[in-house]
């Protein structure tokens, strides 16, 4: 399997941490192993070694030298704000201007560059939830072995480059890979794109994926539901969710179309300028946070962006285009159609995500959901917001051995049970 597969596998009792990639070295005596990412000395093989990050330092000048002689957009008076650093138009020029300024004069990418390699976090840096998984506060809750694969054309694993990667494809390299490293059994858990991923995974590797957890479970209502809302006879979370399935289509989707059917365009535009493509990033970024308890600092911007400009940031953005190929969205910006998953599942929701308050009986139409945990703060980045929430759920879900098929981790006498995060924006 050539993709790089960020991961951190942490046991009981011992620690491993390995990624599917190998030094120069390793790769010139191993014919397995190949150099697909553009702009990292690395090379992808077939068994997990160690990740030691080492971005071309060329690539890395020349992107604070095109952030430091980016133009601003005109300046257009009246526009009204919709949450910090955003406003009707989206990204507020004051933001622009702060992460200019950071990018030209502060960010220190040789420090992130060393945090990433000794803490092997992913795409989205999250060793918050990471740690507690792996090392939990007491005995009373489960410990984890956590595998953290990239979505292809996240982070560090490589774009493809040819069409029909897609959710179906990326879930059978998931499976393969936990099959790869001796877990021929493990529990998934998914948030952002990646939580269609693990419900095309349960669909088709039943066998294997035991339990799901996800942050984000999207139905679309039938026709009697609609006549309900329209006549004023649903229940509040059935008109909560509604009504924001409805705006999102309707005003929050922009992005997605215009991912979905022209990826090129956008990318020709926001490869050659890093600042811009911050800016798209963090369009989405801070509409997606709970602004009470998180807001977004210049450098954080930065990086995550770096997470895709380091390698191109077409691959990630036609990753939508692959997912209406798929079923998974539809054309019109709408849900698609996804397989049933008989797999037991549990959901949790947040506020600030797609799905918040999807009612548990509407959820069940499309898979063995027997849980839902509603929450009251965090958002789209809940494992790196409110890691303490989502760390919880996990705990309560996978805890009940019993009730929700981990027990065969006991029967077999051995400690392996594993989430499996599929990391992206």
């Amino acid at each position: 399997m050539y993709y790089t597969q960020l991961s951190v596998l942490i046991g009981f009792l011992a620690v491993a941490v390995g990624i599917f990639a190998a030094s120069e070295a390793d790769g010139a005596a191993n014919n397995s192993s190949h150099s697909l990412l553009p702009n990292i000395k690395a090379h992808y093989g077939f068994s997990p070694n160690p990740f030691i990050l080492d971005v071309d330092p060329d690539l890395i000048a020349w992107n604070k030298i095109r952030a430091a002689h980016a133009r601003a957009p005109v300046a257009v008076k009246g526009l009204a704000p919709i949450a910090p650093g955003l406003n009707e138009d989206r990204p507020a020029l004051s933001m622009w201007r702060a992460v200019r300024s950071h990018w030209r004069n502060d960010y220190d990418w040789e420090a992130v560059q060393r945090s990433v390699s000794n803490r092997c976090q992913g795409p989205s840096l999250r060793s918050n939830i990471i740690e507690r998984l792996t090392n939990p506060p007491n005995a009373s809750v489960p410990a984890f072995h956590v595998v953290a694969p990239s979505i292809p054309s996240s982070g560090f694993s490589p774009a493809p480059t040819k069409t029909g990667l897609g959710p179906i494809t990326a879930a059978g390299a998931f499976n393969e890979l936990m099959h790869q490293l001796g877990y021929r059994q493990y529990v998934s858990q998914g948030d952002k794109i990646g939580a269609w991923i693990i419900r095309y995974q349960a669909s088709l590797h039943p066998g294997s994926v035991v339990s799901l957890h996800t942050n984000i479970w999207v139905a679309a209502p039938n026709a009697t539901d609609l006549k309900r809302y329209e006549a004023n006879e649903t229940t509040a979370d059935e008109r909560t969710y509604i009504k924001d399935l409805e705006e999102y289509i309707e005003t929050r989707s922009g992005y997605r179309i215009e991912q979905e059917r022209q990826p090129l365009s956008l990318a020709y535009a926001i490869t050659d300028s890093p600042l811009g493509f911050a800016m798209w990033i963090y369009d989405l970024m801070a509409a997606l946070i709970d602004s009470e308890i998180t807001r977004w600092k210049p450098g954080q911007i930065i990086t995550w962006s770096m997470m895709h400009l380091i390698q191109g940031p077409h691959g990630g953005l036609r990753m939508y285009k692959e997912f209406i190929a798929d079923g998974a969205y539809t054309p019109t910006g709408s849900v698609g159609k996804m397989p049933y998953v008989a797999t037991p599942c549990a959901i949790s929701q947040f506020p600030y995500d797609v799905g918040f308050r999807l009612p548990l009986e509407w959820a069940q139409r499309e898979g063995n959901v027997k849980k839902r945990f509603v929450h009251h703060h965090g958002g789209h980045f809940a494992a790196w917001e409110v890691p303490e929430l989502l760390a919880e759920d996990l705990w309560s879900w996978f805890g009940d051995e019993e009730l929700f098929g981990t027990q065969v981790f006991r029967d077999r006498g051995a400690n392996e049970l594993v989430n499996l995060k599929a990391l992206q924006y």
